[in-house]
């Protein structure tokens, strides 16, 4: 499955058949056609309803497209923090991360507060050694 089969997938939808989604996204009739039997290959499922034309999703392509959607603007999320990175604007320490996966949420949470531990041991540590340090320094003196 490929981010353009996606496209076309939803692209067929919005624009109420193939012809227009081809022209939609600049590309062949035959492209999309080809990519969007690839994924329904792939997927071992029937997105389109290829018995009437134009061409009608089935109920599960139509569950796909907006599933869809939903993971080509986590894409678009991911590819603005991309582009945020080369322009040098600051990774969000504290932007959070949206996932619906209870068992994802559950690690990412343990994993916060291990990283929010270990944080801590390090700013005591190095507390531990300024103060060692100034000890140090102040025997050295007399």
């Amino acid at each position: 499955m490929t981010i353009q089969q996606l496209k076309y997938l939803i692209a067929i939808i919005d624009e109420g058949g193939i012809r227009e989604a081809a022209k939609k996204c600049k590309v062949s009739q035959p492209t999309v056609t080809i990519q969007i039997k690839k994924l329904e290959d792939e997927l071992r499922v029937e997105l389109f309803d290829r018995s009437t034309v134009p061409v009608i999703p089935t109920l599960l392509g139509t569950r796909i497209a907006l599933q869809a959607r939903v993971a080509l603007k986590e894409i678009d999320i991911i590819n603005d923090i991309i582009q945020n990175y080369r322009k040098g604007i600051p990774l969000a320490a504290r932007q959070p991360i949206i996932t619906k996966d209870k068992e994802l949420q559950k690690e990412l949470k343990n994993r916060q507060r291990d990283i929010k531990k270990a944080i801590e041991t390090v700013k005591e540590l190095h507390d531990d050694l300024i103060s060692i340090h100034s000890k140090e320094s102040d025997l050295l003196r007399k």
